[in-house]
């Protein structure tokens, strides 16, 4: 695969990495950056809010919508992050299973992921609520595991 515009791809990162919450806008992120990889492979978007969107639009689109709900009032506010959050990595897992070649193979994938991070996602939510301009370092393991060591 070559990505064009490389110089995009950065930035999204980049803003995915710094703008706060380490679950909702990087399940946000992660979305978009899959769904440029998909278009990047000839596929087209699927879902009909988005399909008139540029990848650069639906970042913005889905970046703002998330830093929107970092001010809502909780309890709307938690339980939309966890939302986003929940369906920001879950596109993209879909995302990858399309350009693999199914996106219903993806499906267990997507569940199993809900299973190990749902209340690793709701205490992000959580505490990103509590303070908007939180910040939390991008981790691998759940939060439950440092717990253990």
């Amino acid at each position: 695969m070559i990505i064009k515009n490389k110089g995009f791809v950065a930035a999204l990162l980049a803003s995915t990495i710094t703008l706060g919450c380490a679950t909702a806008d990087r399940g946000q992120g992660a979305d978009v950056l899959s769904t440029y990889a998909a278009f990047q492979q000839g596929f087209s978007e699927g879902n009909p809010f988005m399909s008139h969107l540029s990848i650069p639009q639906m970042a913005a689109v889905k970046l703002g919508l998330t830093q929107a709900v970092k001010f809502l009032p909780d309890p709307y506010c938690t339980s939309g992050l966890w939302a986003l959050t929940g369906v920001g990595y879950s596109a993209a897992i879909w995302n990858v299973g399309v350009i693999a070649g199914s996106g219903p193979a993806a499906i267990p994938l997507v569940i199993g992921m809900w299973w190990w991070q749902w209340d690793d996602w709701r205490d992000s939510s959580y505490r990103t609520c509590q303070d908007p301009w939180h910040f939390e370092p991008p981790t691998f393991l759940p939060a439950s595991y440092n717990d253990m060591n």
